[in-house]
């Protein structure tokens, strides 16, 4: 399985780690992440928690919007949670993964969502590198609004020495903020018994 934009990002982000030093800004070179830009963003810290500097044109096309100077809280539902986890970033440089699901008009989408802490020289940590892309075919991007992302799952990424994946239920949204979706059937064969050439299914065959 080929590798996606996230897992590259937080590959290239570790490949600049010092021991346990976080990268800075001036280590992640656009030249060296052809391949994640159009899934890139990196974010600032400003009084909206984090705000984009950059968004990849796939971020923008499938949110049908320009969102540099944005908050990145404002593409998600569990805007308190992105709020928190922005904090985390920032104070404790903690590395996040995050689940989410949106809704178009053609159906349901899952995506990959990673929050990486940088320093900006002697500002310290405010800034972060993140990149956002489906785990499913969007042949429809940009031809659709969008809902807000809700969010799934949030797992802290290990980056320190002896550190491992650590899922905190306080940055989960409530189960019933998070209900479970289909995606939407259109396009797919009908589900039923197979006879023969035929797929029977309650109240009919289908042929």
């Amino acid at each position: 399985m080929a590798q996606g934009a996230t897992d590259k990002l937080y590959d290239y982000w570790r490949s600049k780690l010092d021991g346990d030093r976080i990268p800075d800004r001036i280590d992640m070179l656009m030249s060296e992440m052809k391949d994640v830009l159009p899934q890139f963003m990196l974010l600032e810290r400003s009084n909206q928690g984090a705000s984009f500097r950059i968004a990849g044109s796939d971020v923008c096309t499938t949110h049908r919007s320009e969102l540099k100077g944005t908050a990145l809280r404002s593409i998600f539902v569990h805007q308190e949670a992105i709020d928190a986890l922005v904090e985390k970033v920032f104070e404790k440089e903690v590395a996040f993964r995050i689940a989410t699901r949106l809704k178009s008009e053609w159906g349901y989408a899952e995506f990959d969502t990673i929050l990486l802490p940088l320093r900006n020289g002697s500002e310290g940590v405010v800034r972060m590198a993140a990149a956002q892309s489906p785990t499913t075919t969007l042949w429809w991007r940009g031809s659709y609004n969008v809902s807000l992302h809700t969010i799934l799952k949030v797992d802290e990424l290990p980056w320190r020495r002896g550190s491992t994946i650590v899922r905190d239920p306080r940055l989960q949204p409530p189960a019933y903020e998070a209900p479970v979706f289909e995606f939407a059937r259109r396009g797919r064969p009908p589900e039923g018994r197979k006879v023969r050439h035929l797929t029977v299914i309650e109240g009919g065959v289908h042929g």
